[in-house]
């Protein structure tokens, strides 16, 4: 965990960060290579990986800890009261329950509200804090169409992995029956996790870039709507402006 968790950390802000740097540098028209996405991340890492521990802090951290108080402070409750019978209890049940629905329902508005945080963050070189403001207000009236592209997403990840599940256990069933012996039973099993593994993991590497990438639009999106980011860009192309 000391050695792996910091290295995935920082590969997953790489990632997030350099696919996002790529999206928006191809919809300004411009080339850019791998190594440069690299490149174009490694001076801000810190401040991305920063975002990344606010953004989770804001968007679930606070709403879990206020949720867990609460439902900490009706089990003690009921604890010293002393039980107070059945009818008691199923209504603090009920009454947790709907606490963590609703924490659940709040961490999922978050998480849409400050979803294009990251471009914000990216492609305006903005602080943490500022880039959650900012990703905020752009989101309002989009958030319902981030809401669906994230099940689209969900889907289709759902779709290849059933595909994945389904090729693997025809191939381990097939194998199974063909071969004779427990050696090939064995043999046919490994075959299916490792098959169901390599399809799983594709999928996983084809859908992955895609959210972000469309997060990337939707910020430049709101930005045509709400400010008009079309006409800014082709003034400053023209030399109307300074960039």
């Amino acid at each position: 965990v000391i050695v792996v968790f910091p290295v995935y950390v920082a590969a997953a802000v790489f990632s997030y960060a350099g696919l996002t740097e790529a999206a928006a540098t191809v919809h300004r028209g411009e080339k850019i290579s791998i190594r440069g996405v690299f490149n174009a991340v490694r001076p801000w890492f810190w401040r991305y990986l920063w975002f990344g521990i606010l953004q989770a802090i804001v968007i679930a951290l606070a709403p879990a800890a206020i949720a867990g108080v609460v439902i900490g402070a009706l089990v003690l409750s009921v604890t010293l009261v002393g039980g107070g019978g059945t009818a008691a209890g199923v209504a603090i049940g009920f009454l947790m329950f709907f606490i963590g629905f609703g924490a659940f329902g709040v961490i999922i508005w978050r998480a849409l509200g400050y979803s294009i945080g990251l471009s914000v963050c990216v492609v305006e070189k903005k602080p943490a804090w500022e880039s959650l403001q900012r990703a905020w207000k752009l989101s309002q009236a989009t958030r319902g169409r981030i809401f669906v592209l994230y099940l689209l997403i969900f889907a289709l990840a759902m779709a290849g992995s059933m595909i994945g599940y389904i090729v693997s256990a025809i191939v381990g069933a097939v194998a199974g029956v063909v071969g004779q012996g427990s050696e090939y039973v064995a043999a046919a099993a490994i075959l299916a996790a490792v098959l169901y593994l390599v399809v799983d993991f594709t999928v996983q590497v084809l859908l992955a870039p895609v959210s972000w990438i469309a997060l990337v639009l939707f910020y430049y999106d709101q930005r045509i709507r709400k400010e008009g980011f079309d006409i800014e860009w082709m003034m400053q192309q023209a030399g109307l402006t300074e960039p």
